[in-house]
């Protein structure tokens, strides 16, 4: 799905890479269960860690910030090797921070308590701490509880997978924080942050590339799920066109818009939504699973479908089929759905182009790492998940609401405290986990 760059905050936005000795990162328990049809499930004492971009990060030593606004501290960052090596980033609060945990459940809050903006973003660890758990899916589902009764027009409460490495790209060299502090992030937006590597990313030259799939991207008007493929393997340091900027987006290296399945697009009005009227009703908690099919249903295999299923009030709901003029009816996610979706709806084109779903089933093979975050759009208003941008035709309409007047950031924070809480997370053989 297209998405808008946005930016993230915290007491001082910078990212630094060696473990500060001022403030304890103390993980919040968030156990998951991995489940098999021959012994049931098993549950595992993993923890979550907050992305390095909401950490305060100081030089090595002092408290001068290393990076102020996206400008580096010149006495201590002349070189980015060096400068990794000279920045301290200090353990965080999670609590202010806008998370909290309790039992197998794990609360995102748009704002912290004091009332600024949080937009939190935690990825999971093993259960050792030491790197982050790698997800490899192929011939297995993936199920979670979730409570997005809390999220307005203009929020994403998302759920997905991301090619980090499961170190943070730790080295030794530089990054001696690695996943314990939550570095290494990549997407397949190719995001520009002030560390690509474990080194400092002077003027913001370089982006962090890597596949990305979109388990869950939703608050209670919308929803979708995109898979993401790319030309690469594991995290890429993009430059120029390979970072797919601006009109380079359709030549970049990686799947921007993505493959994406959003019912409310697809002509089903009626099936996500709040309350009693529609299938899944956003109004109450529901359980998402989501099923990787392979050609030959083995566990190292190509990727040929990825499938949706939702419980509610212990009922198994089909995902609804496509309804729109000129489409098959698809109510899952393979290359012949994409075809058609590009040629029906439009698009970049690019997810063939990036290899489509084997590609997308190669990373989850490797593993990816499992991010959760909460955010509002200051861009688009969160047009491309559940609104319509200006100018575009209805049969665009990603969802009903009304961008951006009941969409932006100004209007949510008048008028709503958005949370999302996912709960029960299972992964393992088709049909052991909901």
């Amino acid at each position: 799905m297209q998405r808008v760059a946005f930016t993230l905050l915290a007491a001082v936005p910078a990212l630094a890479q060696i473990p500060g000795s001022l403030t304890p990162e103390v993980h919040p328990l968030l156990p998951i269960q991995t489940c098999a049809t021959n012994r049931g499930c098993k549950t595992l004492n993993t923890k979550v860690v907050i992305d390095s971009n909401y950490r305060w990060a100081h030089v090595k030593g002092g408290y001068d910030p290393c990076v102020n606004n996206g400008v580096f501290n010149a006495a201590t960052c002349s070189t980015a090797q060096g400068c990794a090596a000279n920045c301290e980033i200090e353990g965080v609060n999670y609590a202010s921070s806008g998370i909290s945990t309790s039992g197998n459940a794990l609360t995102l809050n748009l704002f912290n308590p004091t009332g600024g903006l949080a937009s939190p973003r935690v990825y999971l660890l093993k259960e050792d701490e030491g790197t982050y758990y790698k997800f490899r899916m192929l011939n297995k589902e993936f199920t979670y509880d979730v409570d997005v009764s809390n999220l307005p027009c203009g929020t994403n409460g998302a759920l997905y997978f991301s090619e980090m490495s499961a170190d943070g790209e730790q080295d030794n060299k530089g990054n001696f924080a690695g996943a314990p502090y939550g570095t290494g992030y990549c997407d397949a937006q190719c995001p520009k942050q002030n560390f690509v590597n474990g080194k400092a990313n002077f003027n913001m030259t370089y982006g962090a590339c890597c596949q990305e799939l979109d388990i869950w991207e939703a608050n209670s008007r919308a929803t979708a799920y995109t898979p993401h493929p790319c030309d690469t393997r594991g995290l890429y340091k993009c430059t120029g066109a390979d970072c797919g900027a601006g009109s380079d987006r359709p030549n970049g290296i990686c799947d921007m818009d993505g493959c994406d399945f959003n019912t409310y697009r697809l002509g089903v009005k009626n099936f996500y939504g709040r309350g009693p009227g529609f299938a899944v009703d956003t109004t109450r908690k529901f359980t998402v699973v989501t099923q990787f099919i392979t050609a030959n249903n083995q566990d190292r295999d190509t990727l040929v479908e990825i499938r949706r299923l939702y419980v509610q009030d212990g009922v198994v709901i089909a995902n609804a089929a496509t309804n729109l003029t000129g489409m098959p009816e698809f109510n899952s996610i393979d290359d012949a759905y994409c075809e058609s979706e590009l040629n029906v709806l439009g698009g970049s084109g690019t997810f063939e182009g990036r290899g489509g779903t084997a590609v997308m089933g190669q990373a989850l093979e490797r593993g990816m790492v499992l991010a959760m975050s909460l955010w509002w759009d200051s861009g688009s208003y969160m047009w491309w998940l559940d609104g319509k941008q200006a100018g575009d035709p209805e049969s665009l309409r990603r969802g009903p609401c009304n961008t951006p007047v009941e969409s932006t950031p100004a209007y949510i924070t008048a008028n709503y405290k958005p949370s999302v809480v996912f709960s029960n997370i299972k992964l393992g053989d088709f049909g052991t986990t909901y």
